[in-house]
């Protein structure tokens, strides 16, 4: 169980007798072990992008997606949060599907295992890459992600990031 943090306190119950009138105390020492934080470096969107071979247009939205990134990893991207993410970007609305542009890089970060959809308009961020909150849960969120690097014969780096079904 690599590297693991150690966290010892006591516990003192004290419990009353109502027919005897005595009061009693148990002291007990309890010892749990929680894995800590691995090590980490900054790393910057584009690297991430680069990684999965992610256009710059998928870069630009996924900057301003992680900034509004909730404790759970979560985004929730409505319309007006869309039209919002694309005013910021300063990309032009569409008639008919005005939020084209955030969807085509929701759908390629989708297919690279950048994020998942988990409900409608609602996406989950990759933990594995951006993680914001309590080690514990983050942790646990990352059990459901899988990642692979392998190279071929010429030397050609692939990255597979995906969501557990």
């Amino acid at each position: 169980m690599g590297n693991v943090k150690k966290i010892s306190y006591s516990e003192t119950n004290t419990s009353f007798n109502h027919e005897t009138g005595e009061v009693s105390q148990t002291d007990t020492k309890k010892v749990i072990r929680l894995p800590q934080e691995p090590s980490f470096v900054k790393l910057y969107l584009e690297d991430i992008s680069r990684l999965h071979n992610l256009p710059t247009s998928c870069t630009r939205v996924m900057m301003e997606l992680v900034k509004r990134i909730d404790y759970d990893g979560t985004i929730v991207l409505n319309s007006a949060r869309k039209r919002q993410i694309m005013e910021v970007l300063g990309l032009k609305l569409t008639k008919g599907k005005p939020a084209q542009q955030i969807d085509n890089a929701l759908s390629k970060m989708k297919k690279e295992g950048v994020i998942r959809a988990v409900d409608s308009g609602i996406y989950e961020f990759n933990p594995k890459y951006f993680a914001k909150g309590d080690w514990a849960d983050i942790r646990k969120r990352r059990e459901d992600f899988e990642l692979s690097i392998t190279y071929t014969a010429d030397g050609e780096r692939v990255v597979k990031g995906g969501f557990k079904k």
